[in-house]
């Protein structure tokens, strides 16, 4: 980049956040095939939902860190699955440890996956035995913590806490509180705000998705909900119209390792709401980094609502839907967005 324009080095930087963005998808893959090896719908779509989600690949084509984070994050979520079926041998550990203190060093939200690889080893292990809790716990925390420790000291030293946001606070009197925990966790605005924010508001909330399109997202998102509900009611009282079905028929290790990815995307979204508590921009691409671990879950929920024989054609319309609407959102919303960029006042909307 040695005497390139400033727009030139923009362009190299966002070349080097794209593989990130490609081991994201890939992590989705191996976590998919890790958990249910034998499952072609799980294997084709969540790594295609991963591949094609907008805001994603949003963050993977711009200079930013937390592509970072979030590929980081989706190897912790893999390296955590494969430990619940291996019960976490010492070297995958040290792998999760290293990958846990670069995680803490692309950006301080990754402290929320400290818990998470903490439960999982607790289920994946057994928690009667507390001396290989104890050894995996060390292994996993001692790499982390060296490597991370440095940038926090620094923090400390430098700002007088470990991420400097109360300086943040001091210098941008603008962007106070958005409410209480309690009342943001229940805030319909504010719910819907994040879910906008999920798939679209692409450039600092200035491109606006239209109702319809949202609509068009929230609907199958909403049915492949209930379709994960009804999933965990079948596990869960083992009923007979499962059998045969060994993603329907789980094993143990499996079922805790369902449970670390719902507590993964519950804790990240928690963290986006505590961030509110305190600053007015709380994004949705806060909890980015539990991409892996939702889509897993809702192409499971989705997958529960379809009848066997109609699984294969099933993830070929997942596919092209997805792919469908990244064209619309290029199409329909980025470019005509892009030919009004020098005219910052106009507000675009589709056909407007």
């Amino acid at each position: 980049s040695s005497g390139a324009s400033p727009t030139a080095q923009q362009y190299l930087l966002r070349l080097a956040a794209i593989p990130f963005g490609l081991l994201t998808v890939y992590a989705a893959y191996r976590a998919t095939r890790a958990l249910f090896p034998g499952d072609a719908f799980l294997t084709v779509t969540v790594p295609a939902l991963v591949a094609f989600q907008p805001q994603v690949s949003y963050e993977a084509a711009m200079v930013n860190n937390d592509i970072v984070a979030i590929a980081l994050t989706s190897l912790i979520l893999w390296g955590v699955i494969a430990g619940m079926r291996d019960r976490f041998p010492l070297r995958l550990c040290v792998a999760l440890g290293v990958a846990l203190g670069l995680d803490l060093l692309a950006k301080g939200t990754a402290i929320t996956v400290a818990p998470i690889i903490a439960a999982a080893v607790v289920l994946g292990t057994g928690w009667r035995d507390w001396r290989g809790l104890l050894m995996r716990g060390l292994v996993i925390g001692i790499p982390a913590a060296l490597l991370s420790a440095p940038w926090y000291l620094f923090l400390y030293r430098t700002y007088g806490d470990f991420s400097g946001l109360a300086r943040v606070g001091e210098l941008q009197y603008w962007n106070g509180p958005m409410g209480t925990f309690f009342e943001l966790l229940v805030d319909p605005e504010f719910i819907v705000n994040r879910f906008r924010e999920t798939w679209g508001e692409f450039g600092w909330r200035q491109i606006h998705l239209r109702p319809e399109l949202l609509w068009a997202i929230a609907i199958p998102t909403i049915l492949a909900l209930a379709g994960l509900a009804v999933y965990a009611f079948s596990v869960w009282r083992r009923l007979p119209s499962s059998r045969g079905d060994p993603v329907m028929r789980p094993e143990s290790w499996q079922r805790n390792a369902l449970i670390v990815l719902f507590m993964t995307c519950v804790v990240a979204y928690l963290a986006v709401v505590e961030f509110g508590t305190s600053f007015a921009l709380s994004q949705a691409r806060y909890y980015f980094p539990a991409i892996n671990a939702g889509a897993l879950l809702v192409m499971l929920g989705l997958r529960t609502l379809l009848p066997a024989q109609a699984r294969p054609a099933g993830q070929g319309i997942v596919f092209g839907a997805l792919a469908l609407l990244n064209i619309v959102i290029i199409t329909g919303y980025v470019l005509p967005f892009t030919a009004t960029v020098d005219e910052p006042t106009v507000t675009w909307t589709w056909g407007g």
